[in-house]
């Protein structure tokens, strides 16, 4: 296996630099139709008892 050209650095410094980059994005409003595979930003509820 050939060696890699990016140098290896800790998985804490690795997760470190994740977490300062990484950041959520706003959420957003979609027909549900649209929505499948999305993941809620809040909890959804009935209008009505079912």
């Amino acid at each position: 296996m050939p060696e890699s050209p990016y140098p290896m650095i800790p998985v804490d410094e690795a997760i470190a630099i994740i977490l300062r980059e990484v950041h959520p994005l706003p959420a957003q409003s979609v027909p549900f139709a649209g929505a499948g595979g999305c993941v809620l930003a809040e909890s959804v509820r009935a209008g009505d008892p079912l």
